[in-house]
C-alpha cells in the first residue's frame, strides 16, 4: 500500500505534500528533522492521508496535489477521500 499525505506546520500554517508506504515512520522523520524541506518548520500534523494500491497511482496523485492552490488544498482535506483520521485512530486507540 502507498499514501499520499499532506503535512500542516503548526508553527506557520505551511503544507508540505509528499507520498509513501509507511505514514507513521513518514511523519516521525518530518518531526526529527530527517527532511531538509520540513527542517525546523514543525512541529507538522498530518491533515490528509490517500491510500493507494500502486505507487505509480501515488506519485500521479502526488504530482497533482502539489500543483493546488490552498483553497483547493483546504477542499481536499475536507474530502471523502481523506482517511487520516481513520488511519491514525487505528493506529493510536486508546
Amino acid at each position: 500500500m502507498f499514501y499520499v499525505y499532506i503535512l500542516k506546520s503548526e508553527r506557520s500554517a505551511q503544507f508540505y505534500k509528499g507520498f509513501t508506504s509507511d505514514p507513521v515512520s513518514r511523519l516521525f522523520e518530518h518531526n526529527a528533522g530527517f527532511s531538509n524541506h520540513t527542517k525546523g518548520k514543525g512541529p507538522w500534523i498530518m491533515v490528509f492521508l490517500q491510500p493507494f494500491d500502486s505507487k505509480r497511482d501515488a506519485l500521479i496523485e502526488e504530482i497533482r496535489i502539489k500543483r493546488l492552490n490552498k483553497s483547493s488544498i483546504d477542499r481536499l482535506i475536507k474530502s471523502d477521500v481523506n482517511m487520516v483520521n481513520a488511519f491514525w485512530g487505528n493506529h493510536f486507540v486508546g
